[in-house]
């Protein structure tokens, strides 16, 4: 009759260490606007990346792709993604991953012209995106992950094709939650 092994073996197993180099995440919350005119959005990130030395830990670049609709608008970005994932604890899958993102922002304003039977789409800002990230990461049996992006920043700097206010300079703060795989 086989025993089963004690909890804490079991644990470490869970939680191991990553050796899969590959990552596909989604994570969801809130984007706060921090800047004046700037609105609070729901925010859908999804990230697909690879570390340079084939495991979970140290360099790693990839792409980063966010949409957040709102009552204004949806804004969407496209851009490059470099992080660095620090392994505190050698023993456990947990990690410490700062990073940034450069990339294409767009903002596709809802203009109703006073008649909200008919609502038109139009572009009302585009430009360059700048995301400073900072996330709490877990392996899960070496095959998928969950974080916490506990600090998330957008600084955009946007020409608008209209006399809108989606001109200048935004910021958004983001605390967002997700999960992924690792292959």
């Amino acid at each position: 009759m086989a025993s089963n092994p004690p909890a804490s073996r079991c644990s470490r197993r869970a939680f191991r260490p990553s050796t899969r180099g590959t990552w596909l995440t989604v994570a969801l919350g809130p984007a706060i606007g921090v800047t004046e005119g700037t609105p609070t959005m729901f925010d859908l990130s999804i990230q697909l990346g690879f570390h340079l030395k084939g495991r979970a830990s140290g360099f790693g670049f990839g792409l980063l792709t966010e949409v957040m609709p709102g009552e204004a608008g949806t804004a969407y970005e496209f851009g490059g993604l470099v992080v660095w994932d620090i392994q505190p604890l050698e023993r456990y899958g947990f990690y410490i991953t700062p990073g940034v993102a450069l990339g294409y922002f767009g903002f596709t304003a809802k203009d109703d012209g006073g008649d909200s039977s008919s609502p038109t789409v139009s572009v009302a800002a585009k430009g360059l995106t700048l995301h400073i990230m900072l996330e709490l990461k877990l392996s899960l049996a070496d095959r998928g992950m969950i974080f916490l992006r506990a600090g998330g920043m957008d600084l955009l700097l946007a020409s608008s094709s209209s006399s809108s206010s989606c001109s200048g300079t935004a910021i958004w703060f983001k605390a967002l939650a997700g999960g992924g795989i690792t292959f």
